[in-house]
């Protein structure tokens, strides 16, 4: 899987996760979002990146406390 696809996946999970945590009362900063995002490495968002959303693995992220 292409590099850059899959960083631009990061940033685009990353994106959803400042979005949906801005729905809360908090709020997360870019950095913040993408150090959450660093959970899952490369090849576990590569195998999931033709099924699942951005939104999908950031609200999987932030239900899962990760």
């Amino acid at each position: 899987m292409d590099k850059d696809k899959i960083d631009n996946y990061r940033a685009a999970i990353a994106q959803e996760l400042m979005t949906l945590f801005h729905e809360g009362e908090n709020s997360l900063t870019e950095a913040e979002a993408l150090q959450r995002t660093l959970v899952l490495t490369d090849e576990e968002l590569a195998d999931g990146i033709d099924w699942n959303t951005p939104e999908d693995v950031a609200r999987l992220i932030l239900e899962s406390g990760l």
